[in-house]
C-alpha cells in the first residue's frame, strides 16, 4: 500500500469514527429524556467528584447541565447533521471522489475556526487534542490532494 493510500484510509477511518460518534450522540440526545441524560452525567462525574469536590470541570458541567438539557434538541440536530456530513465526506474520499474530498476540507476549515475560538476560551486538553488532530487531518488532505482524488476523463 502506498503512503498516500495509507494516509487516506486513516483519514477516512478517523472521520467515519468521529462522524459516527457525533451522529449517535445526537440521536441519543434527541430521544433520551432529560432525567436519563442527567443520570448518565451523574454516573460519569461521580468518581471525579469523590476525588476532588471542587474540580472546575465538574463544577462547569453541573452548573450548565440544566440549560444544556433544555436546549438539547438543537444540539442534537447539529450533531446529527455534522456526523452525517463527515460520514458522507469520508465515504466520498474512500471512493476517491472529489466531492468527498471537498466536503471534508470544507467541514474542517469551518470547524477549525470554531475549535480555535473554543481552545482560546477553554484552554482544555481535550480542545487542544481535537484541534490538533483536525489540523493534522486538514494538512494531510491538502498535501495529498492530487493523490486522494480520482480524476475522470468522462
Amino acid at each position: 500500500m502506498k503512503r498516500a493510500d495509507a494516509v487516506r484510509i486513516l483519514i477516512v477511518g478517523f472521520k467515519f469514527l468521529s462522524g459516527g460518534l457525533e451522529l449517535l450522540s445526537g440521536l441519543a440526545l434527541a430521544v433520551l429524556p432529560p432525567g436519563v441524560l442527567q443520570t448518565i452525567v451523574d454516573l460519569l462525574v461521580r468518581e471525579e467528584v469523590r476525588e476532588d469536590p471542587h474540580d472546575p470541570a465538574v463544577s462547569f458541567i453541573q452548573s450548565h447541565l440544566e440549560g444544556f438539557l433544555n436546549q438539547r434538541h438543537g444540539v442534537a440536530a447539529g450533531l446529527v447533521v455534522l456526523g452525517t456530513i463527515k460520514i458522507v465526506g469520508a465515504y466520498g474520499l474512500l471512493r476517491r471522489r472529489a466531492w468527498g474530498y471537498y466536503v471534508l476540507v470544507s467541514v474542517l476549515v469551518a470547524l477549525l475556526a470554531v475549535e480555535a475560538i473554543h481552545l482560546r476560551d477553554s484552554g482544555s486538553g481535550i480542545s487542544l487534542l481535537v484541534t490538533a488532530a483536525n489540523t493534522v487531518v486538514l494538512a494531510l488532505l491538502l498535501i495529498f490532494r492530487q493523490r486522494f482524488i480520482q480524476h475522470h476523463t468522462r
